[in-house]
């Protein structure tokens, strides 16, 4: 699996940490993003052209997260519908169900989850399947899914928590246990369990622990977030790994915004500015191609259809679980 894309297989507001926001700002810009702005809505165009008459958007694992990045625009999912079939892309994500089998990952049936709610369909009944329960079912009374995967009880948590499940969820508190036992000693995480922390799996598991809300977690996620900023470029974007001058990427760029989000700050903050003076949405937006979409090292329609996905939610300001 290429090592930009790892972690993204896969708020609702209940019960949030008390954070004090940033309001100092270094840029001009403004942040986040209104939904018209010309720049996100060249985004949303592109991942119109390129969704099929069977309602698809990119793929199968993109259709999820463009469903999210719809929502977080305002527009109502089931009203991307393609006039030649009729078909929505919700639609098509109920229609592919049968993709998923006894061999899923649990992280398979956390990004459905994530989608459906964003859709505003029922978690408990999509395709015949109680999504919530499916989730549920791969807790093993420590942890979600394989033990020496993480990425697994990150997107648990976010998928629970944007499907209305109470943060003091039993299953959502074990893998809150088990993601702070398994942070690095660099403050950050990775996929898997004592692997190199990276900055997408990192910033997941910034917003699965700022959703969960518990105060005793801040300490943790100051020390995730400074992972962030030491890894981040000069251009104000972020590599995957960072170090030794990784190339920037919009995908691991649009999860450090995310992140930086659901812990209460803002990215135009002076903490987040560098030495040539850019921010994480300087970085972003630098990223962003001609017609719409964002970078992706994968020149295709569906690799660059998932980092658009990413793109947009970030820019908005709307970071995971999400329900806007």
């Amino acid at each position: 699996m290429p090592r930009t894309s790892r972690s993204r297989f896969f708020r609702l507001g209940i019960y949030l940490l008390p954070f004090a926001v940033s309001t100092l700002t270094i840029s001009a810009q403004s942040f986040p993003l209104s939904p018209d702005d010309p720049r996100v809505i060249a985004a949303l165009d592109y991942l119109r052209t390129v969704q099929s008459d069977n309602g698809q958007i990119g793929g199968y694992i993109d259709s999820a997260w463009a469903t999210v990045s719809i929502r977080a625009s305002g527009q109502d999912p089931h009203a991307w519908r393609m006039p030649s079939s009729g078909l929505s892309v919700v639609d098509y994500l109920r229609r592919s169900i049968p993709q998923l089998t006894p061999n899923s990952r649990p992280t398979d049936y956390e990004r459905n989850l994530l989608a459906i709610s964003h859709a505003g369909e029922n978690p408990g009944d999509f395709g015949g399947i109680d999504f919530v329960a499916k989730v549920k079912g791969f807790f093993d009374g420590e942890q979600v899914g394989r033990k020496a995967q993480l990425n697994d009880d990150f997107f648990a948590v976010i998928s629970l928590l944007a499907a209305g499940e109470s943060p003091f969820d039993p299953v959502i508190q074990a893998s809150r246990s088990y993601i702070l036992q398994n942070r690095n000693t660099d403050g950050g995480w990775s996929y898997l369990v004592g692997l190199e922390s990276d900055i997408d799996d990192t910033a997941a598991a910034i917003m699965a622990l700022a959703a969960i809300g518990d105060p005793a977690d801040r300490p943790v996620i100051e020390g995730a977030l400074e992972f962030l900023k030491v890894r981040q470029n000069l251009d104000g974007a972020f590599p995957f790994f960072g170090g030794g001058g990784e190339e920037s990427n919009a995908a691991s760029t649009s999860w450090a915004i995310d992140a930086i989000v659901a812990a209460g700050d803002t990215p135009l903050s002076v903490r987040w500015q560098t030495a040539s003076g850019k921010n994480p949405v300087d970085g972003l937006l630098g990223l962003q191609m001609e017609e719409g979409s964002f970078d992706c090292y994968l020149r295709t329609p569906r690799a660059e259809a998932l980092t658009t996905s990413y793109a947009i939610a970030a820019l908005l300001g709307r970071p995971y679980p999400g329900i806007f």
